[in-house]
């Protein structure tokens, strides 16, 4: 179980089939699993990377960011996958903790960023330097790789403190796609799956790398403008969407007759996540794109999916994000580490196979967060009487002015 021998056992079912559209530009199977052997070899045999190196990818959605990532892990080397809308400080400050050997930067977001950075590490632009390193490369055999070691660093937010770089290990994110695939059902063979959220986030890579475990297609789409995110989901030919509250706020500040145009899909499955979805969002989303299609899905960097709320119960308990996943625990503690009762607010502990490794270069902030192999990111929440859970609190957080 790593990203690209999951990649690789999809491109059985077919390596003509299409695994990734980003407007006119495709990938087939065959071509992403070749691009990642020639990307892992220009790791290994141009830049003289080791397993354990870290590289930063700093880069927008692009049709190849999923075979970057995965082509340098297959090298055993860890990604860091950063923000580009961050300033240039805000990169320096992350590129300073993560101490990658190379920083592989998109070229149209490269000149504000490099004139941040100091320290001799190499700047490589991703389409004036890596692409014709990439064609001219020639694959080489993989490098043997636990499925415990981490592929990716992915930072936090720092909305309880400063970034934390978040170690995620394949085996974590390949179990991680096939909760997935049981819960959400729009991750099979047949199946495209609209991804408009940042591939640098946690959640964002995990939807848009899922259906490529399982033969299906990533339609890669840029969501910031909703009339046209609306026009895309209601095209006909996407089966699955996933979103943050922004979307669907966007979404719904269209006029009603735009709306009322757009209300037509082959949708089988719409994802909120990342944070709390307004009950009142949830009634407009069912009541336009129709019931039996909405989960709203709780989770964090360090612990993966952790629950999710179903379809049918979207709207029967409002505020809930509903019961954990398969293969997850979930506990509810007091302070003093007992459990708490029905109703009763605790601290959100989780535990499964989905949790991170632990934080880069921070063993007391590990050993806070990972307690006995359980995970907490300093959420409060309760339990009701059907075992639905509900997020009311953050434990801490940082107040930015």
């Amino acid at each position: 179980m790593t990203i690209a021998g999951g990649i690789r056992a999809a491109r059985a079912r077919g390596g003509e089939r299409i695994a990734l559209e980003a407007g006119a530009e495709q990938r087939t199977y065959g071509q992403l699993v070749d691009r990642i052997d020639r990307i892992s070899s220009v790791a290994r045999a141009h830049y003289r990377l080791e397993p354990g190196d870290r590289v930063a990818l700093i880069a927008p959605n692009r049709i190849d960011y999923v075979e970057l990532v995965a082509g340098f892990a297959d090298a055993g080397i860890i990604v860091a996958t950063l923000n580009p809308r961050l300033a240039g400080p805000e990169l320096a400050a992350i590129i300073a903790d993560c101490t990658p050997r190379l920083v592989l930067i998109d070229d149209a977001v490269a000149q504000k960023i490099a004139s941040s950075l100091e320290g001799g590490i190499p700047l490589v632009w991703l389409d004036r330097d890596f692409a014709g390193l990439v064609e001219q490369a020639k694959p080489l055999v993989s490098v043997p790789l636990a499925e415990q070691s981490p592929f990716a660093l992915a930072y936090t937010s720092g909305t309880t403190g400063q970034p934390k770089g978040v170690l995620l290990s394949h085996r974590s994110r390949a179990l991680t796609f096939q909760s997935m695939a049981a819960e959400y059902r729009c991750f099979g063979v047949d199946d495209r799956f609209l991804s408009v959220t940042p591939m640098c986030h946690g959640a964002g890579f995990v939807f848009a790398c899922a259906a490529l475990f399982y033969g299906g297609t990533t339609v890669l789409f840029d969501g910031g403008d909703p009339e046209a995110l609306l026009r895309r989901i209601t095209a006909g030919d996407v089966t699955g969407v996933f979103m943050v509250p922004t979307h669907f706020a966007r979404l719904y500040d269209l006029p009603q007759p735009m709306l009322d145009r757009h209300r037509d899909h082959n949708l089988a499955t719409i994802i909120s996540n990342a944070a709390a979805l307004p009950q009142a969002a949830k009634a407009r989303t069912v009541d336009h794109f129709g019931a039996g299609l909405l989960h709203e899905t709780y989770g964090s960097t360090e612990g993966g999916i952790v629950t999710n709320i179903r379809p049918g119960d979207i709207l029967r308990k409002p505020g809930s994000v509903g019961h954990p996943f398969p293969l997850m625990e979930v506990e509810l503690r007091r302070p003093d580490g007992t459990i708490a009762d029905p109703g009763e607010h605790g601290e959100l502990f989780c535990r499964g196979p989905t949790l991170f490794n632990g934080y880069w270069n921070r063993r007391d902030a590990t050993q806070e967060a990972l307690v006995d192999g359980w995970v907490t990111v300093g959420d409060i929440g309760s339990r009701d009487d059907e075992g639905f859970i509900t997020i009311m609190d953050r434990k801490k957080d940082m107040v930015v002015t």
